[in-house]
């Protein structure tokens, strides 16, 4: 059986447009949410507006610009 993953598709350009759409802030190039700066979810990595790499929509859940990252989430749905 295949599951569908729906994921957030952006550029580089868009992110700036992307973090004041989802209501997130930005500090010092970090991305904030909670008064925190936000994390992978896979490997902890701070994300920033230079290594965003996708974003699970309907969820808190990032993931910074390492393939291996999405890779592994994608992996543990199929699991």
């Amino acid at each position: 059986m295949v599951e569908e993953i729906g994921a957030v598709i952006f550029n580089q350009k868009q992110i700036p447009d992307l973090i004041k759409t989802l209501g997130l802030k930005m500090k010092t190039h970090y991305i904030i949410m909670d008064n925190e700066i936000v994390q992978c979810s896979s490997c902890n990595t701070k994300i920033t507006d230079k290594n965003l790499g996708n974003i699970m929509p309907g969820s808190k859940k990032f993931f910074c610009d390492n393939p291996a990252c999405f890779s592994k989430y994608v992996s543990e749905l199929e699991g």
